[in-house]
């Protein structure tokens, strides 16, 4: 094999680790809160990458964003936990699911 051809599949290893990178950063479980939809909000959520083009429920003048705790708790908006009627949050709901791979008896 050439050694440019060496070098072309040593480059994509190395970008391929690249892209995976974020998600190794990301440590907690992803849920979604629940923050007031005020000016002042938005911008700090912005700022801080949260996508709040998408669900802005103007009726109840809330927005729901999703990251780990620690994620929402650095912006300061006040944000609450959504959970069910059961009180349980997506990540409790997620973990309570039997997994798709537990062998069937």
């Amino acid at each position: 094999m050439p050694k440019r051809m060496w070098g072309v599949c040593g480059l994509m290893v190395a970008a391929l680790s690249f892209t995976s990178a974020p998600a190794w950063g990301a440590a907690g479980d992803l849920d979604a809160y629940r923050v007031k939809a005020t000016k002042p909000n938005l911008d700090k959520l912005a700022k801080a990458g949260f996508d709040v083009q998408e669900g802005i429920v103007r009726k109840r003048g809330t927005i729901d964003v999703f990251g780990t705790q620690r994620q929402v708790d650095a912006v300061k908006v006040g944000a609450t936990l959504v959970t069910d009627g059961r009180g349980r949050s997506a990540t409790d709901r997620a973990g309570a699911r039997p997994s798709s791979r537990t062998a069937r008896l």
